[in-house]
């Protein structure tokens, strides 16, 4: 019955694309289908250690554990609230989040941007729910950011406000700090610099590995936060060999696409900030990178960023008729973009995170 939904609502979404319609009715089945997903999940990803947890949930103090989720789980089993409607008031905040970003950037393929979402980022917001809710949060800061610097709001107070929401979602995931970082960097250096980032990363990251083993900043910062995070320190301990190379490959891959729809917004004469903003951060994230040599778990904060440089394909497409050979080139690499990243994510697992989603909730 799952599956069958989940093909109904992704064939409805991938026909209005393809007819160029928007339909209200489709989008809110969709959305409902989401919450009803993401909140019901019963078999893949952590459901089950984060279901232990929320039966012995106590407080934790550790800022790298996400203390303000530990402390919403807390406060909702003590109202008596039950693991299933705590997720489902989790996934109600991250759909919703996600949508008033949508809305405030003003994405017309709204169908278009649903299927990719439902064909792949959707399993990981439904196995990795914690994650999801902590970008959400990221997206809702960059969204009142625009709104408020739109409506003529003073630029600070905008940012302030960003800044706030990205400590709220670092609060609730660690790896969210690396947003945090990019905040903090995007402010302070120009975009001139911020280009170079990227080759000075793979670069330094390459002759690092070949020269020696021996540099470990995950190490450095494993002793700085001393007896923080389990799961984190765990990370951090860790050590790979080669396996770095196959989520740099994926980035490098994702910064080439989003490159060249950065160009393609210069030529224009009114040019996208969101594309700016997203290109600029992309960047910045390449820092990441170091942090490969420790785990490639790292590789989802580029991943949070993939349905970013979708949306930002997106923006610049809504300029060129739809047989247009610049509109058919941006799907195109949009799909091509895509491919390396699904068969990585989701192919080689469809026993681990496919067909359980589509096949046990706890609501269908």
């Amino acid at each position: 019955m799952i599956a069958a939904f989940y093909i109904i609502i992704l064939s409805l979404n991938l026909f209005l694309c393809i007819i160029n319609r928007k339909s209200k009715v489709v989008i809110f089945l969709s959305a409902l289908f989401m919450i009803l997903l993401i909140s019901g999940n019963d078999r893949s990803g952590d459901t089950e250690n984060y279901l232990v947890s929320y039966n012995n949930v106590a407080y934790n103090f550790s800022f790298y554990d996400g203390p303000l989720f530990w402390y919403a789980m807390r406060f909702c089993k003590l109202m008596g609230i039950d693991f299933f409607q705590f997720k489902i008031i989790c996934a109600l905040i991250i759909i919703c989040n996600y949508f008033f970003f949508i809305r405030n950037i003003k994405i017309k393929d709204i169908h278009f941007l649903m299927a990719f979402y439902l064909l792949y980022i959707f399993f990981f917001d439904i196995e990795q729910f914690r994650n999801a809710l902590a970008f959400s949060l990221y997206l809702l800061g960059y969204s009142i950011y625009k709104v408020k610097t739109e409506k003529g709001y003073h630029l600070k107070r905008g940012r302030v406000i960003f800044f706030v929401l990205i400590l709220l979602s670092t609060a609730i995931h660690a790896l969210t700090f690396f947003y945090l970082i990019t905040f903090i960097v995007d402010n302070l250096i120009n975009s001139k610099i911020s280009k170079l980032i990227p080759y000075m990363v793979v670069t330094l990251l390459c002759c690092l590995k070949l020269v020696s083993d021996q540099f470990d900043l995950g190490g450095v910062i494993y002793k700085f936060i001393g007896n923080g995070s389990v799961k984190l320190r765990a990370y951090l301990q860790n050590r790979v060999t080669w396996g770095f190379l196959l989520p740099l490959g994926l980035q490098v891959i994702a910064y080439m696409f989003i490159s060249y729809i950065y160009k393609t917004n210069k030529r224009r004469g009114n040019e996208s900030q969101v594309v700016n903003f997203i290109y600029r951060n992309f960047q910045i994230l390449f820092i990441v990178c170091f942090f490969y040599l420790n785990s490639i778990t790292f590789y989802r904060v580029i991943r949070n960023f993939i349905p970013l440089i979708v949306i930002a394909s997106l923006l610049i497409n809504e300029n060129f008729s739809r047989k247009s050979l610049s509109n058919i080139k941006i799907k195109m690499g949009i799909i091509l973009m895509i491919v390396p990243w699904f068969v990585y994510d989701i192919l080689i697992r469809l026993n681990d995170i496919f067909i359980p989603v589509l096949t046990s909730n706890h609501w269908l």
